[in-house]
């Protein structure tokens, strides 16, 4: 029944769903045969069982003029289908709050916030024609890729998409891993040419193979002097966040950060990103040294504790790997030397065995 309420000039209707869900909604009109109208399509509505024109109503995503309106011209299915056609933009915001803040960025690069973005503009070709126009090298459109791959698969959960299309879009070839490292005595003169707070955090760095980021964000509850451990809080995979071990030359550096600390207090509250980088090359400088960046201590780490004997799945561990295949594909050549071959039996080089010739 369609009434006027108590202050308003247009009839109201309340349209009910089968789950008792209900809203109050105006008819759009001041006229209470059209009014009476449109409580009659509500109702040829009900009994033709549109129930997702009656939930769109419900919801508030379309007006009652509007179903009027387009019931009356015959374009009612155009709208349900602009209806059905979710809008991006609105369902990026609810994914940010609980995503990579880095993948939010990247997919924001394609869908703009505060721009309608329906869901039927995010199709495999669009994608692909999305990252071939990115002004970036192949890698980075990989790594972009990856972010929209992450949003795709939130999408399915939602049952907003069917399937994951970005994993139908091919990937970019990969250049070679950089492979620049440091023996652990170049680290330690290095660390110790940098002033203060950075020389003990390139230390940390190459003695755990510890990311920069998760580094600058530890405090004093971390660090566990007499394990000789620290929990590294890293947030790229579940396997950043991991406890590891750091080397013995590196104690005294470690130790003299938890002087005066307790708690949570940060270990490296004044330092830096972009000053580390600056700090770190006038370091190594210093020392006679140079085309290094601060990445490279986490290849200084595995190259030198794989040389040292430790097994791939330890030093993966170090670096936050789900698995050993990366270290064995990208440092495998670094875990044999020549002293191996030259003490192992099973492996050195032997004159044949005489045979007895029976006579």
């Amino acid at each position: 029944m369609v009434f006027k309420a108590k202050g308003t000039h247009t009839f109201k209707l309340r349209v009910t769903l089968e789950d008792r869900r209900s809203a109050i909604l105006s008819t759009g009109t001041t006229d209470k045969r059209v009014a009476s109208d449109v409580e009659a399509l509500v109702k040829r509505l009900r009994a033709h069982r549109r129930f997702d024109v009656l939930e769109a109503l419900v919801l508030k995503q379309v007006a009652l003029a509007k179903v009027y309106d387009a019931d009356r011209s015959g374009t009612l299915e155009a709208v349900m289908a602009e209806i059905r056609d979710v809008d991006l933009d609105r369902l990026v915001k609810d994914w940010a709050g609980r995503a990579n803040p880095k993948y939010v960025r990247q997919v924001r690069k394609m869908i703009p916030a505060g721009a309608r973005f329906p869901v039927s503009r995010f199709r495999r070709k669009a994608i692909a024609e999305f990252l071939a126009k990115l002004p970036c090298d192949d890698p980075t459109r990989n790594r972009y890729r990856a972010g929209l791959s992450s949003f795709a698969k939130w999408l399915v959960e939602r049952e907003v998409l069917e399937t994951n299309v970005v994993r139908d879009v091919r990937m970019y070839k990969e250049n070679d891993p950089r492979m620049v490292w440091m023996t652990w005595e170049q680290a330690d003169k290095v660390a110790n040419a940098a002033p203060d707070p950075y020389s003990h955090l390139f230390a940390l760095m190459a003695a755990t193979g510890a990311e920069l980021g998760a580094a600058l964000h530890l405090t004093r509850a971390d660090v566990d002097l007499e394990a000789q451990t620290i929990h590294v809080h890293g947030r790229k995979t579940r396997w950043r966040n991991r406890i590891v071990k750091y080397e013995s030359w590196a104690r005294d550096f470690v130790k003299a950060l938890t002087v005066g600390r307790i708690g949570p207090t940060p270990l490296f509250p004044d330092a830096h990103h972009a000053d580390a980088l600056d700090r770190f090359k006038d370091a190594q400088k210093a020392v006679g040294l140079s085309g290094h960046v601060l990445h490279d201590l986490r290849h200084t780490y595995a190259v030198n504790a794989l040389k040292k004997g430790y097994k791939p799945a330890v030093v993966a561990h170090q670096l936050g790997h789900k698995d050993a295949t990366m270290v064995t594909r990208v440092y495998g050549r670094f875990v044999p030397d020549a002293s191996d071959y030259a003490t192992n039996p099973a492996t050195s080089v032997r004159a044949p065995r005489k045979v007895k010739r029976a006579k």
